[in-house]
């Protein structure tokens, strides 16, 4: 696996790395990249991560990619989602 001790480094895990790097290109050429189809998914993932600097490295690039219209209205309507699946499963107790 990539993210084993070897491919640890003073910046952290292979998955920061990449989190960083996706956060930077897109920050630097967001018209070029376009919408990321992938909100919903890094939401799951920041819920699911026990590591505090991988979901740290998870809201920079939600920050970055809020940037977008388009981005920032899906993680809206994932972000309601949730929220619309809790209200009905306490309304039922």
């Amino acid at each position: 696996m990539l993210d084993g001790p070897v491919m640890h480094t003073s910046y952290g895990s292979a998955r920061e790395l990449c989190l960083r790097a996706m956060a930077i290109t897109y920050k630097s050429h967001p018209d070029a990249i376009g919408n990321f189809e992938g909100v919903g998914h890094l939401l799951k993932l920041l819920d699911l991560c026990p590591d505090a600097a991988l979901r740290h490295r998870i809201l920079l690039l939600l920050r970055v990619l809020m940037m977008n219209d388009e981005n920032a209205t899906m993680l809206i309507r994932c972000v309601a989602v949730v929220y619309m699946f809790v209200a009905v499963t306490v309304a039922n107790i």
